[in-house]
């Protein structure tokens, strides 16, 4: 499949190929053994413990379970969604003998339509980057739904990818092992080589584009990319007012500013 450009809207091409991807059953396996939250997700619900107590939480996008494992016993009421049906059964699966669960708990949900009433969550959760499996107007759907969902003052969590990490032409900044960072290296390039009819293939930059959609190896999966800039934007648009941003390392950034050097792959959001 070819790359497409971010002036154009191909939705039906990255669900299609998101569903295909994430139902193989290698890769629900794979991700029933991710437990871990990342650091700016550590940070961002010990920011929200309080308010997580008493909490209705909607869980978008919750793949084999991996937030749930954090987030259901510790807030008022639990509902997570996914869109692919084999990453449901393994939540129900994995969590079966779990005290907290409920027969209803993981359910089959599109962002984009949300089967939800107006105002019927503290704390709407999209975090992995789930949001960017959808063309770039399906992403103002997915926002405004969840802003739809939520009660006023309440407060949506999501993660998104960094386009700024493709104009990185020199050594990436080292996070974690080195292992983790040879990783990290490697798929950048592989990212760069697939998509080298964005790329200005001339000078190797990227920072003409503001948003695009991107194929991902190893399964070509179509994803959206913007800068941090665009991604305050739409979020703004959406009808939040206070968006505050993180980077992988848990750090809190200014998010009125452009950040052109940030270079984390993906970034991760604080809105309400």
């Amino acid at each position: 499949m070819a790359a497409a450009h971010h002036d154009q809207d191909p939705s039906s091409a990255v669900f299609a190929t998101t569903q295909a991807h994430y139902s193989k059953a290698n890769v629900v396996q794979a991700y029933r053994h991710i437990a871990k939250l990342q650091p700016p997700e550590q940070t961002i619900f010990s920011t929200l413990r309080s308010t997580l107590a008493t909490a209705s939480v909607l869980d978008i996008g919750v793949g084999a379970g991996r937030t749930a494992a954090h987030l259901a016993g510790q807030c008022q009421s639990y509902q997570a969604l996914d869109v692919v049906p084999e990453m449901v059964r393994a939540c129900n699966e994995r969590f079966a003998k779990q005290p907290w669960f409920k027969p209803d708990m993981f359910k089959l949900g599109d962002a984009r339509r949300l089967d939800a009433a107006a105002q019927s969550f503290e704390v709407v959760v999209f975090s992995f980057n789930g949001i960017d499996c959808v063309g770039p107007s399906d992403r103002a759907k997915v926002l405004a739904e969840c802003r739809r969902v939520l009660k006023p003052g309440g407060t949506l969590v999501y993660s998104s990818h960094n386009l700024n990490w493709l104009d990185g032409r020199g050594l990436l900044a080292k996070r974690g092992t080195l292992g983790d960072w040879l990783e990290e290296y490697w798929h950048l390039y592989k990212v760069r080589r697939l998509n080298r009819a964005i790329i200005n293939t001339a000078d190797g930059e990227t920072t003409s584009l503001q948003e695009s959609l991107l194929l991902e190896p190893p399964n070509d999966v179509l994803t959206y990319y913007a800068r941090p800039a665009r991604l305050v934007q739409q979020t703004i648009a959406a009808g939040f007012s206070q968006v505050r941003m993180f980077d992988l390392a848990g750090a809190e950034l200014d998010s009125k500013v452009p950040h052109p050097a940030l270079r984390d792959p993906w970034l991760y959001f604080l809105a309400s």
